[in-house]
């Protein structure tokens, strides 16, 4: 789901994810899975205009 994924192979610490969506309730199951899968810090590299082809985030 959200193709939760290390950035690399063998990469402990830092992760990827796929974008929530638009809507408060996607951005919000999002957030839930993050906690879900004991995410504490989410640095996010959304631009102000959304991309398809830039990555959302990289978690730890």
């Amino acid at each position: 789901m959200y193709k939760f994924a290390a950035a690399w192979e063998n990469e402990p610490i830092v992760f990827g994810a796929a974008k929530p969506g638009y809507s408060n309730a996607k951005a919000h199951d999002w957030v839930e899975f993050m906690k879900r899968s004991g995410i504490k810090r989410v640095c996010c590299f959304l631009s102000k205009r959304p991309s398809r082809k830039k990555p959302v985030a990289v978690v730890s």
